[in-house]
């Protein structure tokens, strides 16, 4: 068993996610072993192996091991796991000056795609569900915005700058 964190470019925003889960692994309490992307954060695990950065994440939780990922609520890393077929715990980010994480994970979790984590305390509890837990198969739904912008574009007259 093995879990994945990711909190993409945040800042220090997120860390109390990272201290939880690393103490929450010390302690027991979240079986395994675990690997956390952590950005901008200060802390700097000592129960989880670590990185800050890297451009392609998908080594990280298509690995066979990683049974579990624990997310912030950024659309592109969330629709990116659920397309990847993986078992998500979203936390969101209450530092980001709106609240589309919280809508977007809401609406994830209402239709059975992720669980939401509302209290980093809870995470081992959430991490455990998630485990055992058979959440819905995301199918990314047709799309026509490239067709509809082509299409615009082509019957727009072009003008002289």
């Amino acid at each position: 068993m093995r879990l994945f964190l990711t909190l993409g470019t945040s800042g220090h925003q997120m860390e109390p996610v990272v201290e939880t889960i690393d103490r929450q692994l010390g302690e027991g309490r979240i079986a395994g072993t675990g690997i956390a992307q952590i950005g901008l954060c200060r802390y700097e695990p000592k129960h989880l192996a670590w990185f800050r950065f890297d451009p392609d994440l998908s080594k990280y939780y298509e690995d066979p091991r990683v049974d579990v990922v624990v997310s912030h609520g950024g659309a592109g890393s969330l629709f990116a796991l659920l397309a990847a077929g993986c078992r998500v715990v979203a936390v969101e980010n209450r530092a980001v000056t709106d609240r589309h994480q919280r809508d977007l994970i809401g609406s994830l979790e209402r239709d059975g795609y992720v669980w939401w984590c509302r209290d980093p305390a809870a995470l081992a509890e959430y991490v455990a569900i998630a485990r055992t837990g058979r959440p819905r198969r995301y199918v990314p739904p047709q799309c026509w915005i490239a067709d509809d912008l082509l299409e615009f574009l082509r019957h727009t007259p072009r003008t002289k700058a």
